[in-house]
């Protein structure tokens, strides 16, 4: 037993989930360190008797008989292999953490489990018990372990028999990856979830009644004046029970026990929710109903939003079985451990009788080994004082390469704004520089052919010249739109045939615009190249105190983060299909009015970042009383929201905010979507509106969804 365990790692399997917890304590005080869930393929206790425990040790490699046709080729490896490569769900959960570095605590099968309501009092008792209630071959064996627990006042003997197919798993996890971990604990699950609860008991006078809903594994137990009293099972067979299936199984279990109804009921495990404790208040008025609270964790005031009341739930007993083997002496837990006497006589480390020549043996080999770690360290402190000097030569020319990058960045920033001026004064402006540089290229590549004369004429360019070679005038003409040449004729000077020819085409039109995007475009990929040169700051450790949960979820509720997003911004949330939903009424607008109408709209279906913002704001500016305008600030607030500019997005969906018509509801829509990504509070309160206000307007589909991926997170 490890009596000063820093780091405890709790695993609890129950069905096809298991959830990984770690602890990590300092001094007095306990941090989650991560948290971790995953879903097994077939569940541990659901595989046939012949299978047993699935084996993860390598095949042998027959060297003798090994040939080439036997190597494995990639021009063979199909798809449907590709599984068997694939790491298992719970390697992939332990492989990201240190093992060796803290102590496991996990949990035994409730069928593995058999309970003695009356514990003898004697150990040959409890031994003879034992006999009589396992089969011949298990107690021969001694394939088993057994704890006396006292519930209700009664002492009960727990017995545990059979292969613990967690620990196995964590056991061929160590094997295949040659890491030595530290088994400090395995526990029912029934003990752990009441040995923890009972610390979270502030008041033992009141009746209080602790509610766990997990895939499988479903309890209820009650405790009076502190201590757990009774067990009363669920019998639930809804693999995701409702609200009211909850209340009706916890109900039948309280009558059939004969128990009045509790001062408080706590809930905790997989598949309890916000939905479960609002139902039950309506149900118990009298009684204080809330999530399972953890007082004995400390958590940072950054992790205080992810890691609150409902989302800890979920891992109660895995928390429960880490911070059990974090204290295995405190005496308010119960001294119950279910691991094998296999893995428990293999940890320990001194098992040698004392002898004389042991010590001085003892003393010899430490002399080695210090003269040894000594000279080690010598050497080792001298490498680290060359690679040091080393390191900070390179540090100061990297530094002095960022400072360059840094202004070459500047430069690129201050070229974009330039473009953005060019642009706004380009934009529209005669083609000219345009028109002479393509020319010019073509020219360039026909030697023996000349302009004359380039001259405008009734919105037409006109141009004439001479050619040596007739094919060029064609060429020439395909340049340009609408060509009509007018005149060839030939002549011929000193034995050279001449080709005069005159063309008349139309003006080309040059989209500046679209010749600036392309250039901002350039510039912004070399940005994003320059991006990764950036010098990255050393965090620095934070100086706050460290409070408790309690503290820490009373102030998180004071502050307002508005610049800090929600950790879950990466729930899918549909698209509001405008035109299918909102649709304008063109009937009555003036032709005019309804073309710049129609052309912002076509610009905001475009890719273009600036257009659709020149042209949405013209439009209110020279139309300011037309019944266009909402469309157009609503159209531009879902553009500028699905461009990730929340600030431009709330500013133009404010005024549809302000009157309650049929715009209302699409604004509060995308006020609500607004709000929750730019990291603000109010999302709840516009999404409670639309769920009571707004159930049967058309828009309903798209908030319910919203609010299924959010988990029901409106007020």
């Amino acid at each position: 037993m490890n009596k000063h365990a820093k780091q405890a790692f709790g695993i609890f399997e129950d069905g096809p989930v298991v959830t990984f917890v770690n602890l990590v304590r300092d001094e007095d005080i306990v941090y989650i360190q991560a948290l971790d869930r995953n879903e097994l393929v077939v569940p541990l206790y659901r595989r046939s008797a012949d299978e047993g425990v699935v084996s993860l040790e390598p095949d042998t490699w027959d060297k003798e008989h090994y040939t080439s046709e036997d190597e494995v080729k990639f021009d063979d490896f199909s798809a449907e292999s590709e599984v068997e490569f694939q790491l298992q769900p719970f390697d992939r959960i332990l492989a990201g953490y240190d093992l060796k570095h803290g102590v496991i605590a996990l949990n035994v099968n409730e069928e593995n489990l058999k309970i003695i309501p009356d514990s003898p009092t004697s150990s040959s008792g409890i031994r003879k018990t034992i006999k009589q209630t396992l089969e011949k071959e298990a107690y021969k064996n001694k394939d088993w372990q057994h704890s006396e627990v006292n519930v209700g006042g009664v002492r009960q003997l727990w017995i545990h028999s059979g292969i613990n197919q967690l620990l196995e798993l964590v056991i061929d996890f160590q094997r295949n990856n040659k890491v030595t971990p530290f088994y400090q604990l395995a526990d029912a699950n029934d003990i752990a979830l009441t040995d923890f609860f009972k610390l979270s008991i502030k008041d033992k006078t009141k009746k209080e009644l602790l509610v766990y809903v997990g895939h499988e594994y479903r309890k209820a137990f009650l405790f009076e004046n502190g201590e757990w009293y009774m067990t009363l099972p669920l019998q639930i067979a809804q693999k995701y029970p409702d609200p009211e299936i909850l209340y009706s199984k916890l109900s039948l279990a309280l009558d059939s026990a004969q128990v009045s109804d509790p001062d408080c009921i706590f809930l905790c495990g997989a598949n309890i929710n916000a939905d479960a404790v609002d139902y039950l208040k309506t149900q118990f008025p009298d009684a204080v109903i809330d999530f399972m609270r953890f007082p004995q964790l400390v958590i940072e005031r950054g992790e205080a939003e992810t890691f609150d009341y409902k989302y800890l739930g979920q891992f109660a007993l895995s928390i429960a079985l880490a911070y059990k083997a974090l204290y295995p002496e405190d005496p308010r837990f119960t001294p119950s451990n279910f691991l094998p006497a296999r893995i428990i006589e293999g940890q320990k480390v001194f098992k040698i009788a004392w002898h004389g020549f042991l010590t001085m043996g003892a003393i010899f080999l430490v002399s080695v080994y210090a003269t040894w770690t000594l000279l080690g360290a010598n050497l080792t402190m001298r490498k680290t004082k060359q690679k040091n000097s080393d390191l900070s030569l390179e540090i100061a020319t990297k530094r002095l390469e960022a400072g360059e990058i840094k202004k070459i960045r500047d430069d690129i920033a201050q070229q974009e704004k330039t473009i953005e001026a060019m642009r706004a004064l380009l934009e529209g402006k005669n083609p000219w520089t345009n028109l002479l540089n393509l020319l010019m290229d073509e020219l360039g590549r026909k030697p023996i052919t000349w302009l004359s004369n380039l001259r405008k004429e009734a919105g037409k360019l006109q141009l004439t010249g001479t050619t040596t070679n007739r094919n060029h005038i064609v060429e020439i003409a395909s340049l340009f739109e609408e060509p009509e040449i007018k005149k060839i004729s030939h002549a011929r000077i000193r034995n050279n045939s001449l080709w005069n020819f005159e063309m008349q085409v139309k003006m080309p039109v040059v989209d500046w615009v679209q010749i600036m995007e392309a250039d901002m475009q350039a510039l912004v990929a070399l940005k994003e190249r320059m991006a990764q040169f950036e010098v990255v700051k050393p965090r620095v450790p934070s100086t706050q105190p460290v409070q408790s949960m309690a503290t820490i979820t009373q102030a998180s509720a004071q502050e307002t983060p508005a610049t800090k997003a929600p950790s879950q911004l990466s729930f899918q949330i549909p698209e509001i299909h405008l035109l299918s939903i909102l649709e304008e009424d063109m009937t009555s607008i003036p032709h005019p009015v309804a073309k710049e109408y129609w052309d912002f709209i076509a610009a905001v279906k475009k890719g273009s970042t600036w257009h659709y913002r020149d042209l949405g704001t013209k439009f209110i500016q020279n139309n300011p009383s037309s019944e266009l305008v909402p469309y157009v600030q609503w159209r531009m607030a879902y553009r500028y929201y699905l461009d990730k500019e929340y600030v431009y997005a709330r500013q133009n969906i404010d005024p549809l905010m302000r009157n309650h018509n049929k715009f209302y509801p699409f604004a509060l829509l995308l006020a609500a979507r607004i709000e929750y990504f730019s990291g603000g509070k109010k999302y709840q309160d516009y999404y409670g509106i639309l769920k009571t206000d707004y159930a049967d307007h058309s828009l309903a589909a798209v908030f319910t969804e919203d609010l299924a991926a959010l988990g029901g997170g409106a007020k």
